[in-house]
């Protein structure tokens, strides 16, 4: 474990962290993003919906066949 190594500074809490302790907060915060991502385009999808924005089932299905 990486040992790191501090100035003379008054410190009232350190909070251990090695690489897998890092790697696991980065995934972490990588799925909060995408959790807020998709939440947010929900939103964006659901006025449009109700401004009546809406797309026809069969011309999506059709483009994304034609792929």
């Amino acid at each position: 474990m990486y040992t790191p190594r501090l100035p003379n500074l008054k410190v009232i809490e350190i909070i251990p962290a090695d690489c897998a302790f890092a790697q696991s907060y980065l995934r972490q915060a990588i799925v909060e993003k995408n959790v807020a991502t998709r939440y947010q385009s929900i939103l964006e999808g659901i006025a449009d919906a109700q401004a009546g924005n809406l797309a026809d089932l069969a011309a999506v299905k059709a483009k994304w066949l034609s792929r």
